[in-house]
């Protein structure tokens, strides 16, 4: 027999071998590494240097930038995964990590707007973190520490990254497994306020110029600009802003509903300004 039909003869006993095999036997499922997940949240993007991202695993903000109204405020960072897409949803696990959270759930954050699923054929989710604005706020800052932990869908298959997109930019570790968002909202007396304010609004607290924002719809950059031509807090407006501020008070006195300053005090105006709260006496 030639040597060329002796291979042939030699190869096709192993496929029909094999082929018997798998016949009588189940063959066995993939058991390789699931789907990995990960933390990533773009800091800001280098134009100059070729749309080169960086990152953060820490962001900190302060509701003293927002309006008096705003009672809450969402805070965003992507969650991102490594292999296929699906064409089926699959959940994650993201949990608050008790040793590096100060805040309360449900009293100083919320994740109620979550359903934690990496939706199909997509590789991310928008985590939302919304902040609740609350007065303990004043004193301290507050901090929330999300965690990711693997689950039946995702292993964690590294902790941490370096905060660059270019392998050729010296950066920071960041953590791939958690985010912490630090929050605030601490007040100073705005220099506006010291020179013109008592006379129309008292003593400063930021619980009185809170209340007087409302009313006015200004905020505190608006004191920290006093004057210049874009601001709305004018000293010519001083007068008008007191006697509507006044206004404001002395009806919600009369309603049964009196506004309190920091201390538990009646928040009141000086001289001519003044709130009658003699019902109250």
């Amino acid at each position: 027999m030639k040597l060329r039909n002796i291979l042939y003869f030699a190869a096709g006993s192993v496929l029909v071998s094999t082929a018997m095999s798998c016949s009588q036997e189940e063959i066995e499922p993939y058991s390789g590494p699931k789907s990995g997940i990960f933390i990533q949240q773009v800091k800001s993007t280098n134009m100059t240097a070729g749309l080169v991202a960086s990152y953060r695993d820490t962001y900190e903000t302060s509701f003293a930038s927002q309006a008096a109204t705003t009672t809450e405020m969402p805070i965003r960072f992507q969650v991102r995964t490594i292999g296929d897409v699906t064409p089926y949803p699959r959940k994650y696990s993201l949990k608050v990590d008790e040793e590096g959270t100060t805040g309360v759930e449900g009293t100083d954050f919320s994740l109620s707007r979550n359903d934690f699923i990496i939706h199909p054929y997509q590789s991310m989710d928008t985590c939302i973190v919304t902040l609740l604005r609350t007065p303990t706020l004043r004193q301290k800052t507050l901090a929330v520490k999300l965690r990711l932990e693997a689950n039946e869908n995702f292993d964690l298959i590294f902790d941490s990254y370096k905060n660059s997109g270019s392998w050729q930019i010296d950066g920071d570790t960041l953590s791939s497994l958690t985010y912490t968002i630090l929050f605030s909202e601490k007040y100073e007396e705005p220099f506006y306020w010291e020179i013109f304010g008592e006379d129309y609004f008292g003593p400063f607290t930021a619980a009185k110029m809170l209340e007087l924002e409302k009313v006015m719809g200004w905020t505190y950059s608006d004191w920290n600009n006093g004057g210049s031509g874009s601001s709305k807090v004018q000293y010519g407006r001083m007068d008008f802003a007191a006697n509507a501020f006044k206004n404001h008070l002395q009806k919600l006195a009369d309603a049964g509903t009196p506004v309190r300053d920091e201390d538990g005090s009646l928040m009141q105006l000086p001289g001519s300004y003044a709130v009658d709260y003699s019902a109250y006496e």
